[in-house]
């Protein structure tokens, strides 16, 4: 409870410091008290900060809990989550979020207003001691949904699954990223293996230049590289992608970076896929043309005139239309990943690449 108040404070201007009435506060749950005091006594938490939200993940009882704001709601609806409706689990999780200052102020709540309602009153009796319904706190923050973690619906067991929660609940915010490429990022993110990628399609997702949206979505091309080559050479001598794996990047085979985009388009990526790009860039109509090797060449030589500061580039990327060319790159990468999955996740699993999440990383 003081915790609460004390973030309560923090929001107070210093014009108004000396409105703060000089009493002890408690705080009552609303409705059956034990059930509230039980989940703030036993769940254990953890915070995690992202850029545009902050999420907050509970443990109690068999059943793990996560918490944000509720204008999330239908982006958590389509995962198909469900949210918590018991008020008492509800009301413990929201006094934890309050206490550990994860919740804004609702829109349009003032210095005057927190006053007004809860720091600056005192007992009408004039007694040492106020007690405020939690309402009476709650509803001076933003509003707030609590979802049930279900594991068969949407996997949160390390913690780039946060990541992939995370990219999943804001692409529609961002506001230069075709709708198209967010829905196929979306539907990649949903994939496991997007574990090892959810933190570029989020920078992608971001980022206000949409330049380096495109770097982010091409290092989700160049992540595979050496799990194709392992792949390939685990097939070609007949041993595990595990073993291959420790050889490719052990002994660091070389192999030019446009040539590595091109086996993994080429080995993994459905035609149709690269098609929509080759038709936008390619100015012959040959039957015959590795449309693979055309796209991968396109793409990397968008990706060094990027990366590389050199005269003229300006104008050289001012010609690209980066709505179609990211459109087109969201398909390759969510038809590559889709290819790739199993494989993706079985090395990672093995490797131990992803870290594992700790939902009782703190108690109060």
């Amino acid at each position: 409870m003081n915790r609460i108040f004390d973030v309560l404070k923090k929001f107070v201007d210093e014009d108004d410091m000396y409105r703060i009435a000089q009493t002890t506060r408690h705080i009552t749950a609303d409705g059956d008290e034990a059930p509230v005091i039980d989940f703030v006594k036993n769940s254990r938490i953890k915070i995690i900060i992202y850029n545009q939200l902050t999420i907050i993940a509970f443990d109690y009882r068999t059943q793990k809990y996560i918490l944000v704001q509720d204008k999330y709601m239908f982006a958590i609806q389509s995962i198909g989550l469900d949210f918590e409706l018991d008020s008492a689990i509800i009301q413990g999780a929201v006094m934890i979020a309050i206490s550990e200052d994860c919740l804004d102020l609702n829109s349009g709540i003032t210095s005057l207003d927190i006053i007004n309602n809860c720091l600056g009153l005192e007992d009408e009796n004039g007694g040492e001691n106020i007690s405020f319904q939690f309402s009476q706190i709650s509803q001076l923050f933003e509003p707030y949904c609590l979802i049930r973690v279900d594991e068969d619906r949407f996997q949160l067991q390390f913690e780039e699954d946060f990541n992939r929660f995370y990219g999943y609940i804001i692409t529609n915010e961002s506001n230069q990223i075709p709708s198209n490429a967010v829905t196929r990022l979306n539907s990649t993110l949903l994939l496991l293996s997007s574990r090892s990628i959810a933190a570029s399609i989020i920078n992608c997702m971001e980022s206000r230049l949409i330049e380096y949206s495109f770097l982010q979505l091409y290092q989700c091309l160049e992540y595979l590289y050496i799990i194709n080559n392992s792949i390939s050479i685990s097939l070609s001598h007949g041993i595990s992608q595990e073993t291959a794996i420790d050889i490719v990047t052990s002994y660091k085979l070389k192999t030019a970076e446009e040539e590595n985009l091109y086996q993994v388009l080429k080995a993994n990526t459905p035609e149709v896929a690269v098609q929509p790009l080759y038709d936008e860039i390619s100015s012959t109509c040959d039957e015959n043309a590795d449309k693979h090797r055309v796209v991968a060449a396109y793409i990397y030589k968008i990706r060094c005139n990027i990366a590389h500061l050199r005269y003229n580039q300006d104008n050289i990327l001012s010609t690209i239309e980066w709505k179609k060319l990211i459109d087109s790159l969201s398909e390759i990468i969510y038809s590559t990943y889709q290819k790739m999955d199993n494989n993706i996740k079985s090395i990672c699993l093995n490797k131990e690449t992803w870290e594992k999440f700790d939902w009782k990383l703190m108690s109060r």
